[in-house]
């Protein structure tokens, strides 16, 4: 029985230590920061994907490129990573807002961008720039 009791525990522990773990880095991504204001009464979601023509293989959602993926109803002020392919051809996806495409960084690219600034207004407005 105690050997059972043991065995639970340290189950308990792994999963707790496998939590704090976060996801891998996508391969062929850089990190981009930013900070997600909330202002809004409803969680926002992020996922980053593919745009027609980019490099990288596979689906369109790059699996684990948005770390947390989701940030809380507001008010709230989140520090969010985009792990966003080095070709530029990419979209962050933000269901019911919007989205903010590779190309609309212009001549220059995201990295230098960093930290982004994401806001979401009280009455569904949203916009997005580049920090200092």
């Amino acid at each position: 029985m105690l050997r059972y009791v043991i065995l639970g525990v340290a189950l308990s522990a792994l999963t707790a230590a496998c939590a704090l773990v976060e996801a891998p880095v996508p391969a062929g991504t850089y990190p981009m920061d930013a900070e997600v204001r909330n202002s809004s009464a409803r969680p926002v979601e992020f996922s980053v994907v593919r745009a027609l023509g980019g490099a990288l293989p596979g689906s369109d959602v790059i699996a684990g490129a948005v770390q947390p993926a989701a940030v809380p109803a507001g008010p709230s002020s989140t520090k969010v990573t985009f792990y966003l392919p080095t070709d530029g051809q990419w979209l962050i996806r933000i269901p019911e807002w919007g989205e903010i495409e590779g190309k609309d960084f212009g001549s220059f690219r995201a990295e230098q961008c960093g930290p982004l600034a994401i806001n979401f207004d009280r009455d569904g407005g949203w916009g997005w720039g580049c920090g200092p």
